[in-house]
């Protein structure tokens, strides 16, 4: 039983797979919708606290002059993004929250991580990150939960 609660809590550490879909296979290895959908949710909560602690070290390999041209497009691209960002910021966090909230494929924590990553929104972005994680968690618990009771 134990095993199948550390397979759900990885399972949803998995990139573009997340808590929201892990969270569906608990019920297929025997486990409660609902305390799947608390193992889910730790995990979501750890990639939104370490992920974006992460990402900067890209900043450290790709701001390396040795890499030449890739180097340039880098820069040039990230300051870009992130110029345009900063007059937007307060639209940001909400923005952040509903982009990881909605249940479908490329719109969960780590694409999350690496958008705030892109906009330079650093450590700023873990509440809204978790925020958004957990309310995809409870999006697709809901869903599962009325699929159940109907069917």
């Amino acid at each position: 039983m134990v095993k199948n609660y550390i397979y759900v809590y990885l399972l949803s550490l998995v990139p573009g797979f997340e808590g929201r879909y892990a969270l569906l296979t608990g019920p297929l290895l025997g486990l409660d919708l609902t305390d799947s959908f608390f193992i889910a949710s730790i995990a979501t909560l750890t990639l939104a606290f370490t992920i974006p602690l992460i990402f900067p070290f890209l900043d450290r390999v790709f701001s390396n002059p040795k890499l030449g041209v890739l180097n340039k497009l880098y820069q040039n691209y990230i300051m870009k993004i992130r110029l345009r960002a900063k007059s937007k910021e307060k639209f940001t966090f909400i923005g952040l929250v509903l982009f990881v909230a909605v249940p479908v494929p490329l719109t969960g924590v780590w694409t999350g991580s690496a958008v705030s990553y892109v906009l330079g929104l650093g450590k700023k972005s873990i509440p809204a990150l978790a925020i958004g994680g957990l309310l995809s968690n409870l999006i697709t618990y809901v869903i599962g939960h009325v699929y159940n009771l109907l069917f």
